[in-house]
This record gives structure tokens, C-alpha cells and sequence, in this order.
């Protein structure tokens, strides 16, 4: 087995990774993060390991490698100054590698972004903001558990929508740097200087392209999940739907020198009928096909591995990956022209594309899995092709009951901003449990046992009154699967695959 050193970190020619040389040589099964400190002379890394346990390893400049070891799943990592904050569901950890010290902090909005700058008393985050097109910049005092929001940006144009609170001049600094490296509908990133020439990536639909100088340096074959600049070297975290996530060291030396493996079983299309864009992934030849609905709903698919997908794309399988209206990454009017109209705009133009699939490829089985506002859409679907027996429907954590999710889901701000106009006028098709499933035998659940964003109960009633199959899984995270759930999940979608 070769090993080749690309700057202290070491790429090993199977599935597994080896990210530094130390005296226990430490074998990965998935690298889930990379960040870059501010000062460009430290990095960290997040890794998964078997049996549901995680590394954190850290590289600082003078000091030399840590990592500390860990059982709960990490939804992102970054540096905060010299130390490094780990996002978890509900609380953020952050880390200071020098002292090997830790501080927990209990999230105090609904799913936080990003922490910008953190001091004793008080910190600056980001978070999603309630207005569809903009994320907010608050400022929380940690003493008193209060919020104060600073500034609202457009995720669009980065236009700053109001501007208040006192700030030092850290936090201001912090900010700015912050607001310098957003992405514009997720396309084009500032990453740093490397000899004063400005790095940006440019976010594609099939690939991404780094450029410097205004010039294309490298086009990279996937989605570039993190990246930043250690040392005048440009190190990359990224993937594709077919390829598991590597880390790359680009030198400017370098500059059109860096080849990927073939990647042509991966199309990016859009639906003749809906204009709807989609991934296609597989051999074509294969009669069986799995269509993936997101979340959010503003949520979108980017080509980017999955553990999930690659355990169903070894079935000899053919995935499709649907952004449907409401998806994020595009137009904002095409995100926002979901608001109020969500259950009957997003399925209408849904069932026709599946429909107008149906109509252009010979299918054998088609499965649509949903996940979360996905899964929700996935049951109103499988009434609308309940005759239809070679297509089945597969909700994985999913809701059902429109009022119940409002009531009792942490992500109430879904339901509101989507599903609740007119809804009295609605409800007998937008909400599934004033809909008669009873002739529907398409339909089955996955979901997780302590789901706090779509709360199991929901789900438990609505299999029991129309005889649905249910899987629950005990670990099942809402926000983001282990491999080991990941398994899991793909043997029960094999199963509906398998069955006739």
C-alpha cells in the first residue's frame, strides 16, 4: 500500500484514511470535517470510527498533533480565535487544545450557523432567520440568556437589512471576516489569499472550481465540503456522490495538475415537464431507481457522498436526487415561491415529475424515500399513486399531523411559514391525518425514537390507525445519521426494494 505525504496529511489507496503520522498510526472510516484556524498555522479535523466514536485531530503550529476522542455526533466544526467549537443538536462544545479544556453552551435559538466570535461573557453567532432569504447575526449575553439581533444579511445579495447593538472592535472584526467568506445561493466562496491572489471556489452543479487571480486553477469533480489556507498550501475537504470525502493539498506549483478519477455515471438534468432539476445517478441500464426528496423544504442536494448512497448504489441501483420547488441554491423565487403554498404546490409539480419519469424510462421499481419535510411529502405522494404497484413511498422522519408538528416540534417555523395559510380550508389535503389512507399500500416509516423535530407519536398513531409498517431506530438523529444508522436505513430500503 503506497502512502503518499502531501503536506503532513497522508491519503491511503483503500476506504480507510490516515491523517497523521504519529506513534498510533490512527485508521478513519469517514472524515466528516475540516477547518483552518484564522491564523492559517493550525488545523483540525473530525473523523468517524467504528462503532459510532469520533476523533477530534488538531494540529497546532509549535505544539504538534492532539485529538481527543469522543461518542457524540458533531453537525460542524470551526475555529472561534485559537480555540475550536464543535455544533451539536441541542449545545456547542468549545475546545481550547492548549489548556485541553472544554465549555458547554446550551444553543439558545433554533439551529445556530455558526459561532463568530466568543469571549467570557457573551458570543456572536448566526442563525437562519425567519424571513425566508436572510440569515441573522445576533449577539447573546451569556450572563442574562438574552439575544440581540446586530444585523440581518441577505442570503442573496448580502445586502444588510438592519444594524444595531454595541460591538468591540473584535467582534466587528469577526464579523466582517465572517460576511467576506458567505456564499452567494451557495456558488461562489471566498476562501483567503495565497501571495495576495485572492482563492475563491465556485460552486457547480457536477463540480467546483477553485480560482485565483481570477484565473481557474483546478476543477474539482464534486462538492468541496470546507477548505481554507494552511501555510501558503490550499487544503481541501471534498466528495461526490460516488467518491468518499479526501483531503487534497494544492500547491499554486500545482495549478492544472490535478486529476480525478472518472465520474461519468453522475448527470445533472432538468425535468422537461416541471423544470425541476435533479442529479442522476447510476449505470441507466439498471430497472430500479430510488428518488430522494430533501428536507427543509428549502433544503437541495449537492453532489456530495453519502454513506447511504453508496450502500444502495451497490444494489445495482439507480438514484435520483430531486430539488424541488422551494430548494435553496438557485433563485429566490424559486426558494420563496413555496411560502404558504407548501403540501400542494411542491406535490403537484412532484407527481408530475415522477409521472413524466415514468413515461420516459422503463421502470420495474421505484422507490421515493422523503426525509423530514421530505417524508411528509412522501405520504401525501403515495395517495396520489396509491394504484400504481411498482412505485412505493418511504417516509424517514417524516410528520404526519400538521397541528401536532406545530404544536410540539421544535420546527414549528416549518410548519408556520409553509403549511398553515388557510389551513381550515386546506387541511383535507395538506395534512395527512384528515386524508383517508386506508386504501394506500405503499406507504412505510423510518424514524427515529427520540426525534424532537418530528416527534415519533405522530407517527406511531397514524401507522397504527391505517396498518403502516414502522421501523424504529433508537439512535436515529434527525439532523444527521451515524454510519452505523446509515446501515441500517439502507437495509430497510433494500427490503422494499426487494419486496413485490
Amino acid at each position: 500500500m503506497s502512502v503518499i505525504e502531501q503536506y503532513n496529511f497522508y491519503y491511503l489507496g483503500t476506504c480507510k484514511y490516515c491523517i497523521f503520522s504519529s506513534p498510533e498510526d490512527i485508521l478513519i472510516k469517514e472524515i466528516l470535517f475540516f477547518s483552518v484556524s484564522d491564523k492559517k498555522d493550525s488545523y483540525c479535523v473530525v473523523t468517524e470510527m467504528e462503532g459510532c466514536r469520533f476523533n477530534l485531530i488538531v494540529y497546532l503550529n509549535a505544539f504538534g498533533y492532539i485529538s481527543w476522542s469522543f461518542s457524540f455526533r458533531v453537525l460542524d466544526v470551526f475555529w472561534v480565535g485559537s480555540r475550536i467549537c464543535l455544533m451539536l443538536e441541542n449545545y456547542f462544545i468549545i475546545f481550547d487544545p492548549i489548556l485541553k479544556k472544554r465549555m458547554v453552551l446550551t444553543l439558545p435559538s433554533y439551529r445556530i450557523h455558526k459561532i463568530i466570535s466568543l469571549d467570557s461573557s457573551e458570543y456572536v453567532y448566526s442563525t437562519f432567520s425567519k424571513s425566508i432569504n436572510y440569515c441573522s447575526i445576533v449577539k447573546h449575553d451569556i450572563i442574562i440568556n438574552k439575544d440581540i439581533t446586530i444585523k440581518e444579511i441577505s442570503c442573496y445579495g448580502k445586502e444588510v437589512k438592519e444594524n444595531i447593538g454595541n460591538l468591540n472592535q473584535n467582534q466587528q472584526n469577526a464579523i466582517d471576516n465572517f460576511v467576506s467568506t458567505l456564499s452567494i445561493y451557495g456558488q461562489v466562496s471566498f476562501v483567503g489569499k495565497i501571495n495576495n491572489a485572492i482563492v475563491q471556489f465556485k460552486y457547480n452543479r457536477l463540480n467546483t472550481e477553485i480560482v485565483a487571480e481570477e484565473k481557474v486553477r483546478w476543477t474539482i469533480p464534486g462538492f468541496i465540503q470546507s477548505g481554507g489556507i494552511f501555510k501558503s498550501k490550499l487544503i481541501i475537504l471534498w466528495s461526490n456522490f460516488l467518491n468518499e470525502p479526501q483531503l487534497a493539498c494544492l500547491d499554486e506549483k500545482q495549478y492544472d495538475k490535478f486529476h480525478f478519477t472518472n465520474t461519468s455515471s453522475i448527470s445533472y438534468c432538468i425535468d422537461s415537464s416541471t423544470l425541476q432539476p435533479y442529479y442522476f445517478v447510476g449505470n441507466k441500464k439498471s430497472k430500479d431507481y430510488v428518488l430522494f426528496l430533501h428536507g427543509g423544504p428549502t433544503g437541495q442536494f449537492v453532489n456530495r457522498y453519502d454513506f447511504l448512497y453508496k450502500c444502495l448504489l451497490e444494489t445495482n441501483c439507480n438514484l435520483l436526487f430531486l430539488n424541488y420547488i422551494g430548494s435553496s441554491g438557485y433563485t429566490s423565487e424559486y426558494q420563496s415561491s413555496l411560502v404558504n403554498r407548501g403540501g400542494k404546490l411542491d406535490v403537484k409539480l412532484i407527481k408530475e415529475f415522477i409521472e413524466n419519469f415514468i413515461k420516459n424510462y422503463e421502470i420495474n421499481r421505484l422507490v421515493v424515500v422523503g426525509m423530514s419535510y421530505g417524508g411528509y411529502l412522501s405520504i401525501l405522494l403515495s395517495k396520489r399513486f396509491s394504484t400504481r404497484e411498482f412505485i412505493k413511498f418511504v417516509s424517514i422522519s417524516g410528520f404526519c399531523n400538521v397541528m401536532f408538528q406545530y404544536l410540539f416540534s421544535s420546527a414549528r417555523n416549518v410548519i408556520l411559514l409553509y403549511l398553515l395559510n388557510d389551513y381550515e380550508k386546506n387541511k383535507y389535503s395538506i395534512d395527512p391525518v384528515y386524508i383517508n389512507f386506508l386504501d394506500v399500500k405503499n406507504l412505510s416509516f423510518i424514524h427515529g425514537l427520540n426525534d424532537t423535530y418530528c416527534p415519533l407519536e405522530q407517527i406511531e398513531q397514524f401507522c397504527i390507525k391505517n396498518n403502516f409498517k414502522l421501523s424504529i431506530l433508537k439512535n436515529l438523529n434527525h439532523i444527521s445519521m451515524s454510519l452505523l444508522d446509515k446501515l441500517d436505513v439502507a437495509r430497510i430500503l433494500m427490503k422494499e426494494m426487494e419486496n413485490d
